[in-house]
């Protein structure tokens, strides 16, 4: 199933490297569930040290300009050198006492989630890497806007689509010094589909559910609606302390059915964060439930909640300025949409155009 299986293919080539390997708390190996560091480890390969993407080698830190820091790990007998330490950029210090970087980290298929572009940054060094490809859980399937080369920054390094319906082999095979080792998986699958088991990928992603949300509903992240940080629904609710969930609905309803958006239900929702945005506060708001996965579109869907919000609460509702993810003139909303038509158009007659290119 992972590509990872497939790592015989590269033993001879690298029996004497030392490896740096790039994996976190989801690199297991399914049915078996075998962390791939014991796997790789058990085949005779030299891993020298483990390297961390955002979040952490066991996830524990939080998102957004959160550094985790490198250490050396009792339990593994192993340094864990972190790459969102001293910001995103991979300082090319840390992979100087090693021959290659092997690579198998679970991505959840939206253009912000940094694991890919973390491994992008390696590949920049020019050092070789090995890629296991794993599967994209949400299928090949796209959704949104292609990403514009000016608004590249850590949560987009590629012109691709919000829901990209790539994985982190096919978009890194074209870098000379990696070997993309490929699954044995169907891409047009999703997880499900594939028979496999969720293991959270990072502190938000607790559940497949959530996975499907996210490509849509971290857009909230560059507003000051709640997308349910803080939580244990992260990116299946939102809210504010301003909000009449009622009045939402009613108008999130109306739109709904304009747009002729399906596969999801709005349910009447409140909760207080535990951190994030409005930290103990009550947020009035809505809590999501997708009843047809291959008719929801978490992009249009956040859209038509965004209009909704921005309809009724003209003088509550804002899109965030920067930092965000160490960009500091962008607005936060452009780099995540992929450019400024989203933040430019929300307030026109110009959405339903924006709705129409919405792929």
């Amino acid at each position: 199933m992972f590509g990872i299986i497939f790592a015989s293919k590269v033993l001879n080539r690298y029996k004497n490297s030392r490896i740096g390997l790039l994996i976190n708390q989801a690199s297991f190996i399914q049915p078996s569930f075998e962390f791939s560091f014991s796997y790789l480890r058990n085949l005779g390969f030299n891993i020298v040290k483990l390297l961390a993407p955002q979040h952490g080698l066991f996830p524990i830190t939080q998102a957004n300009m959160i550094a985790f820091q490198s250490y050396y790990d009792d339990i593994w007998n192993i340094p864990v050198v972190s790459l969102y330490e001293d910001g995103y950029f991979v300082d090319k210090s840390k992979l100087s006492d090693i021959d290659v970087v092997f690579i198998d980290i679970q991505d959840v298929g939206a253009r912000y989630y940094t694991y890919v572009w973390t491994s992008l940054l390696i590949c920049k060094t020019g050092i070789d890497v090995v890629v296991f490809d794993r599967p994209n859980p949400l299928g090949n399937k796209i959704e949104g806007v292609r990403l514009k080369k000016e608004y590249f920054s850590f949560v987009g390094m590629k012109e691709i689509y919000n829901r990209h319906g790539l994985t982190i082999g096919s978009i890194l095979q074209d870098f000379e010094n990696v070997n993309v080792i490929k699954g044995d998986f169907d891409d047009s699958l999703d997880w499900e589909e594939l028979g496999l088991k969720w293991i959270p990928t990072s502190p938000n992603i607790p559940s497949i559910e959530s996975a499907f949300f996210y490509p849509g509903f971290c857009l909230l992240e560059g507003t000051n609606i709640s997308e349910g940080r803080g939580t244990t629904y992260p990116f299946q609710v939102f809210g504010a302390p301003f909000i009449n969930e009622i009045k939402l609905k009613k108008r999130i309803e109306y739109y709904k059915k304009k747009y002729n958006v399906e596969g999801v239900e709005f349910l009447y929702h409140r909760f207080k964060p535990t951190f994030d945005k409005y930290k103990d506060q009550v947020c009035n708001g809505l809590k999501m439930v997708i009843t047809d996965k291959k008719k929801f579109h978490s992009v249009k869907t956040c859209l038509i909640v965004l209009k909704s919000v921005s309809d009724l609460y003209p003088d509550n509702f804002e899109f965030i300025d920067p930092p965000y993810e160490y960009e500091y003139e962008k607005m936060p909303i452009d780099i995540l949409w992929g450019d400024s038509s989203l933040r430019e158009n929300l307030y026109t007659q110009n959405f339903e155009t924006l709705m129409e290119k919405v792929i």
